[in-house]
Protein backbone atom coordinates (compact mmCIF):
# COMPACT_ATOMS: atom_id res chain seq x y z
CA UNK A 1 0.00 0.00 0.00
CA UNK A 2 0.98 3.50 -0.21
CA UNK A 3 -0.40 7.17 0.71
CA UNK A 4 0.34 9.92 -1.92
CA UNK A 5 1.48 13.31 -0.72
CA UNK A 6 1.73 15.87 -2.70
CA UNK A 7 3.43 14.20 -5.43
CA UNK A 8 5.67 12.20 -3.21
CA UNK A 9 4.62 8.40 -2.16
CA UNK A 10 5.03 6.95 1.03
CA UNK A 11 4.51 3.69 2.30
CA UNK A 12 1.94 2.96 4.13
CA UNK A 13 -0.41 3.83 6.06
CA UNK A 14 0.51 2.07 8.63
CA UNK A 15 -1.57 1.61 12.40
CA UNK A 16 1.28 -0.74 13.99
CA UNK A 17 4.53 0.60 15.11
CA UNK A 18 5.63 -3.01 14.83
CA UNK A 19 5.18 -2.39 10.50
CA UNK A 20 7.83 0.49 10.75
CA UNK A 21 11.65 -0.21 10.22
CA UNK A 22 14.32 1.26 12.57
CA UNK A 23 15.64 3.36 9.50
CA UNK A 24 16.20 6.57 8.56
CA UNK A 25 13.11 8.58 6.69
CA UNK A 26 10.45 10.99 6.92
CA UNK A 27 7.27 10.38 9.00
CA UNK A 28 3.65 11.43 7.87
CA UNK A 29 1.27 11.24 10.85
CA UNK A 30 -2.30 11.14 9.78
CA UNK A 31 -5.65 11.11 11.09
CA UNK A 32 -8.03 8.74 10.24
CA UNK A 33 -11.56 10.02 10.80
CA UNK A 34 -14.42 9.03 8.84
CA UNK A 35 -12.58 7.01 5.98
CA UNK A 36 -10.63 10.20 5.43
CA UNK A 37 -7.22 11.05 6.06
CA UNK A 38 -5.70 13.98 7.11
CA UNK A 39 -1.79 15.23 7.36
CA UNK A 40 -1.50 16.50 10.99
CA UNK A 41 2.27 16.21 11.63
CA UNK A 42 5.63 15.30 9.47
CA UNK A 43 9.11 15.01 10.88
CA UNK A 44 12.60 13.36 10.42
CA UNK A 45 14.28 10.55 12.58
CA UNK A 46 16.95 8.77 12.37
CA UNK A 47 14.65 5.70 12.90
CA UNK A 48 11.23 6.02 12.47
CA UNK A 49 10.03 2.67 14.65
CA UNK A 50 11.52 4.99 17.44
CA UNK A 51 10.70 8.17 17.12
CA UNK A 52 6.48 6.53 16.84
CA UNK A 53 7.18 5.13 19.82
CA UNK A 54 8.08 8.32 22.05
CA UNK A 55 5.57 10.11 19.86
CA UNK A 56 2.72 7.66 21.04
CA UNK A 57 4.01 7.66 24.41
CA UNK A 58 4.08 11.26 24.54
CA UNK A 59 0.80 12.75 22.43
CA UNK A 60 -2.28 11.28 23.98
CA UNK A 61 -3.48 14.66 22.96
CA UNK A 62 -4.53 13.37 19.57
CA UNK A 63 -7.10 10.68 20.58
CA UNK A 64 -9.58 12.19 19.39
CA UNK A 65 -9.32 11.07 16.20
CA UNK A 66 -11.00 7.65 15.34
CA UNK A 67 -7.20 6.61 14.81
CA UNK A 68 -3.81 7.78 14.04
CA UNK A 69 -1.38 6.14 11.38
CA UNK A 70 1.94 6.54 10.02
CA UNK A 71 2.82 6.89 6.09
CA UNK A 72 6.72 7.00 5.96
CA UNK A 73 9.10 7.73 3.05
CA UNK A 74 12.46 5.65 3.60
CA UNK A 75 15.88 7.54 2.98
CA UNK A 76 18.56 5.70 4.35
CA UNK A 77 21.06 7.67 2.21
CA UNK A 78 20.32 11.07 3.67
CA UNK A 79 21.44 12.95 6.52
CA UNK A 80 18.68 14.16 8.87
CA UNK A 81 19.63 18.40 7.38
CA UNK A 82 18.44 16.64 3.98
CA UNK A 83 15.93 14.78 4.82
CA UNK A 84 14.24 18.34 6.87
CA UNK A 85 14.80 19.71 3.34
CA UNK A 86 12.62 17.03 1.74
CA UNK A 87 9.57 18.46 4.08
CA UNK A 88 10.16 21.54 3.50
CA UNK A 89 10.22 20.68 0.02
CA UNK A 90 7.13 18.11 0.38
CA UNK A 91 5.48 20.82 2.51
CA UNK A 92 5.28 23.54 0.34
CA UNK A 93 4.07 21.47 -3.01
CA UNK A 94 1.11 19.75 -0.16
CA UNK A 95 0.09 23.05 0.96
CA UNK A 96 0.74 24.47 -3.17
CA UNK A 97 -2.01 21.26 -3.95
CA UNK A 98 -4.20 22.08 -0.97
CA UNK A 99 -4.76 25.89 -2.35
CA UNK A 100 -5.56 25.00 -6.18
Amino acid sequence: MSVLIGSWEFEGPYNQISDLRNEPGILAVLARENDELELIHMDESESVKDYMKVQTDSEKKLSHYDSLETAVYYCSDLNATLRQGLINKLMKEFNDIEES
